[in-house]
C-alpha cells in the first residue's frame, strides 16, 4: 500500500510505500507542510503509523498539522473547499481525542498521567465542538470517553448510551459505533443484545472490527452459557494475533474450567498457566492475568508443600487454636505472639513475595472492585495459610466491601474472625488465670 501526495503547482506526484514510513516522521511533516497536503493525506499518513504500531509518530503526524491550523498560507489555501476543510479539522482533532481517550483508560498506575490524557481527550472533544456540535464523529469518540470513565462515575454509562445512539441513528452501518454500543450493552449485562452487536460490526467490516469484536462475542457467549462457542470465538482471535492478552487469558481460564482438574495433573491445565504467565508479561498492568499468575504460584507453593509433608492445611489451624490444652496457649499471654506461635507454614518461601507483589499490582492496575477484591483475597489467603489470622482479616474484610458478593472471601473472613475471636478469648482466660493465681502468692 501506499500513500499519494500531489506536488503543489503542478500535474506530479509523490508515492510514500506504507512499509518505507521513516521512523523519525521529521521529514514527512516538512514534505506535507511544503505541498501542503490536503488533510486528508496527513490522516493517512497518521493512520498508516497508526497501524504499525508506531503511536508516538503517529500523533506527531497529527500535532504538527493543528498546530497549523492557524497559518494563514494554509487557510487560505484551504479556503477554496471550506467544507471539507472543516469535515478533514473533524477528522484530525478526534482521532487525537481518540488515541488520548485510549491512553487515559490504559493508564492506571499513574493518576497524574492518567488525568494528564484525560485532560487532552477532553481538549480535543471540545476543539471539535468548536467546529460542529452536530458530529457523528464526535458523538462516538465522546461514547468512548464516557465507556473509559465506567468505574468513576455513575452517569458514565448513561452518558456513553446517550453518544453511541446517536451517532447509531446517523449511521446504522458504522462498525465502530456498533462496537461502542455492543460494549455499553455488556456493561449493562444485557449479553444477548451485545453479542448481536458485535456480531454485525464483524459482518459490515471485519477488518476494523479485528480482535475487540471477536474478544467481545467470546466474553457474551461465556455470559450466555456457551462455552464452546467462547473458546472458538478465542482461538480465532489467537490465530490473527497470538500475543492478545484479553484473548490468552480467557482462553486459559477456559481451559482450566473445562479440564476442572488442578493445574500440575493435566497438561492442558500446564499449558493455561504458561498462558496466564505470557499475558502478564505482555502487559504487565493487567490485572485479570497478574492475579490468576498469583493464584498459580500459590497453588505450586502449596503443592511444593504437600509434597513435602509440610501442609497443614486451615482446618488444623481452627483445631489448634480451640484446643485449651495446647501447650503454646498456656505459655502465651500477650496475643500477637498467641498468633504468632500458629504460623505453622513457613514463610521464608520464595514464592511469598512474589505473591504479595503480584497481588499489590494487580489492585493498583485496575478500578473493577471485583478484580480488586480478588488481588485483596489472594494478599488475605497468603496470610491466612500461614496461620497470620491478623494479617488476613484487614484483606478479607477489603475483599467483602469492595466485591459483597464474593462469597469465598465471606467465608474466609468468617474464619479469620472466628479464629481470632476464639485466640482473644483464650488469652483473657489465660491473662485472668495467671493474674489469680499471681494475687494468690502475695
Amino acid at each position: 500500500m501506499s500513500i499519494i501526495i500531489p506536488v503543489r503547482g503542478s500535474a506530479n506526484t509523490v508515492e510514500v510505500f506504507n512499509d518505507e514510513l521513516p521512523d523519525n516522521p521529521a521529514d514527512v511533516i516538512d514534505l506535507l507542510r511544503a505541498e501542503l497536503a490536503p488533510l486528508g493525506i496527513w490522516c493517512e499518513f497518521a493512520v498508516a503509523y497508526h497501524g504499525q504500531g508506531k503511536h508516538d509518530q503517529f500523533r506527531e503526524i497529527l500535532h504538527s498539522v493543528v498546530d497549523a491550523f492557524d497559518v494563514y498560507e494554509m487557510q487560505d489555501f484551504y479556503r477554496r473547499e471550506p467544507s471539507s476543510f472543516g469535515e478533514d479539522q473533524l477528522r484530525i482533532l478526534n482521532l487525537l481525542a481518540a488515541s488520548a481517550t485510549s491512553s487515559f483508560m490504559k493508564e492506571h498506575l499513574r493518576k497524574d498521567v492518567r488525568d494528564a490524557w484525560r485532560q487532552k481527550a477532553l481538549e480535543y472533544i471540545g476543539r471539535a465542538d468548536n467546529i460542529s456540535t452536530s458530529s457523528p464523529l464526535t458523538w462516538l469518540v465522546k461514547a468512548m470517553f464516557w465507556i473509559g470513565e465506567y468505574h468513576r462515575d455513575k452517569n458514565a454509562s448513561q452518558n456513553a448510551g446517550y453518544y453511541a445512539d446517536s451517532s447509531l441513528r446517523n449511521s446504522d452501518s458504522s462498525c465502530v459505533a456498533n462496537l461502542a454500543k455492543a460494549t455499553i450493552l455488556f456493561h449493562e449485562k444485557k449479553y444477548a443484545d451485545a453479542l448481536w452487536l458485535y456480531v454485525k460490526a464483524l459482518r459490515l467490516d471485519p477488518k476494523a472490527a479485528g480482535a475487540s469484536a471477536r474478544v467481545g462475542i467470546g466474553f457474551c457467549a461465556y455470559q450466555l452459557g456457551d462455552k464452546a462457542k467462547a473458546v472458538a470465538a478465542f482461538e480465532r482471535v489467537l490465530g490473527l494475533n497470538p500475543s492478545n492478552v484479553e484473548a490468552l487469558t480467557a482462553i486459559a481460564l477456559l481451559k482450566l474450567d473445562l479440564t476442572c482438574v488442578r493445574p500440575d495433573e493435566s497438561e492442558t491445565a500446564i499449558s493455561a498457566v504458561r498462558m496466564f504467565s505470557r499475558a502478564a508479561e505482555l502487559r504487565p498492568t493487567y490485572s485479570i492475568a497478574i492475579n490468576h499468575h498469583a493464584n498459580h504460584l500459590f497453588w505450586k507453593w502449596q503443592a511444593d508443600l504437600e509434597k513435602s509433608g509440610t501442609l497443614i492445611s486451615s482446618s488444623a489451624h481452627f483445631c489448634l487454636a480451640n484446643n485449651p490444652s495446647s501447650k503454646p496457649l498456656s505459655a502465651r499471654v500477650n496475643l500477637p505472639c498467641m498468633l504468632s506461635k500458629y504460623k505453622l507454614i513457613s514463610s521464608h518461601n520464595e514464592h511469598v513475595p512474589e505473591i504479595n507483589n503480584l497481588a499489590s499490582r494487580s489492585y493498583h492496575c485496575t478500578v473493577v472492585p471485583e478484580i480488586q477484591a480478588e488481588a485483596y483475597f489472594v494478599l488475605g489467603r497468603n496470610s491466612h495459610v500461614r496461620g497470620d489470622m491478623e494479617g488476613a482479616l484487614p484483606y478479607y474484610t477489603q475483599a467483602c466491601r469492595l466485591w459483597p458478593g464474593f462469597a469465598l472471601a465471606q467465608f474466609r473472613l468468617a474464619q479469620a474472625s472466628s479464629t481470632v475471636l476464639r485466640l482473644s478469648i483464650q488469652a483473657f482466660h489465660v491473662g485472668a488465670n495467671s493474674l489469680g493465681r499471681s494475687r494468690c502468692r502475695h
